[in-house]
C-alpha cells in the first residue's frame, strides 16, 4: 500500500476536512500556525490535530475558524456537512489510539524510545498480553488489543517497510528476568528484527541516560512528503497524546539525539542482548 499523508483525504472525512481547514487558513493569510492560534485563542496543538484529521474541531473552534478565514455560503455549508461526516466516521478505535494507527502505517521513518518497556513494534505476544491484563482489560479485549499490536508490526517487517530506530533502556531487559521463557522469546525477537536492513536497535545503559529521558516514552514519525511535519505519540504517567506542535517535536527530536549519543552501537547492543539471552538459557539448563 503506497504511503500517503498521515490520513487519506480520499477515504477519511476527517482528513478531507483537515486538508481544507489548512487551505482556507493559508488563503486567509495565516501561512504559519502561530498568528492563527493567537487570533483564535487556541493552541497550535489544536490546529495540528484538526488539520491532520486526528480530531475534528469543536463547534466553538469551527465557528472561529470559519469567521477568521472568511468562509461563507455555499462553501460554509460544505464545511458543516463534512464536519458532521468527520465526527460520525467510524474507524479502528483502540483506547484513544485510533488516530495513531493509520498515521503510523503511512510513515517512512519511525524513532521510538521507552524507558520502561520493549517498544510495541518489537514485542512478542507473550510479552504484550500481560501488559493488557495489567491495564485492567478483560480476556476478550486483551486478545483484541494483542491482535492489533502484532498486526502493526508489518510496518517494519512487511513488503514495503518503514525504517525504524528503536532505543531500549538497559533496565527493560532486567525486568524480563522474572519470566525466563518470555525473556528468551522476546530477546530472540529483538535479535531477529535487528537483522533487518531497515531496523536499528540500540541499548541505552542506565548510568548514561541524559537528564529527563526517563520521564516518559515517545514515538516520532516522519513522512515521505518532506512538507509534512513530524508527528509524535507521547506517553507519561498522566496522559498520552499525539501532536505536531513544533516546540514539542523539537524537544522530542533533541531528546532522541541526546539519547543516541549515549547508546551502545549496533554491534555492541546485539552482543549485550546475546549475553543476557545466553545467561538466561544457561541458568535455565542448570536449574
Amino acid at each position: 500500500m503506497p504511503r500517503v499523508s498521515p490520513r487519506n483525504p480520499e477515504t477519511d472525512p476527517a482528513a478531507l476536512l483537515g486538508k481544507h481547514l489548512r487551505r482556507v487558513r493559508i488563503a486567509a493569510g495565516y501561512k504559519i500556525q502561530d498568528p492563527f492560534a493567537a487570533a483564535a485563542h487556541i493552541s497550535q496543538d489544536q490546529i495540528s490535530r484538526a488539520e491532520t484529521g486526528n480530531q475534528p474541531p469543536t463547534d466553538e473552534l469551527f465557528d472561529v475558524w470559519m469567521k477568521l478565514c472568511g468562509v461563507t455560503d455555499p462553501e460554509l455549508e460544505w464545511f458543516k456537512d463534512t464536519l458532521k461526516l468527520a465526527r460520525n466516521s467510524k474507524g479502528l478505535v483502540v483506547e484513544g489510539f485510533e488516530p495513531w494507527l493509520n498515521i503510523e502505517r503511512s510513515s517512512s521513518f519511525i524513532r521510538a524510545w521507552n524507558p520502561l518497556l520493549v517498544p510495541g513494534l518489537l514485542q512478542v505476544g507473550e510479552y504484550a498480553l500481560p501488559l493488557f491484563y495489567a491495564m485492567g482489560k478483560n480476556r476478550d479485549k486483551a486478545a483484541e488489543l494483542l491482535g492489533i499490536r502484532l498486526s502493526r508490526q508489518d510496518i517494519i517487517t512487511g513488503s514495503d517497510p518503514s525504517t525504524g530506530v528503536f532505543l531500549i533502556d538497559e533496565s527493560v531487559l532486567y525486568r524480563l528476568v522474572e519470566s525466563p521463557v518470555v525473556m528468551v522469546k522476546q530477546m530472540d525477537r529483538i535479535l531477529a528484527l535487528s537483522d533487518l536492513p531497515n531496523v536499528t536497535i540500540q541499548i541505552v545503559p542506565q548510568q548514561q541516560q541524559p537528564l529527563g529521558s526517563t520521564h516518559g516514552s515517545f514515538t516520532l514519525l516522519s513522512f515521505p512528503d518532506k512538507d509534512e511535519p513530524d508527528l509524535a505519540y507521547t506517553q507519561d504517567a498522566i496522559s498520552d497524546r499525539h501532536t505536531q506542535d513544533p516546540q514539542t517535536i523539537a524537544t522530542i527530536n533533541r531528546t532522541f539525539r541526546q539519547l543516541t549519543k549515549h547508546t551502545l552501537d549496533v554491534s555492541s547492543s546485539r552482543a549485550y542482548i546475546k549475553r543476557k539471552l545466553d545467561d538466561v538459557i544457561t541458568k535455565g539448563h542448570n536449574e
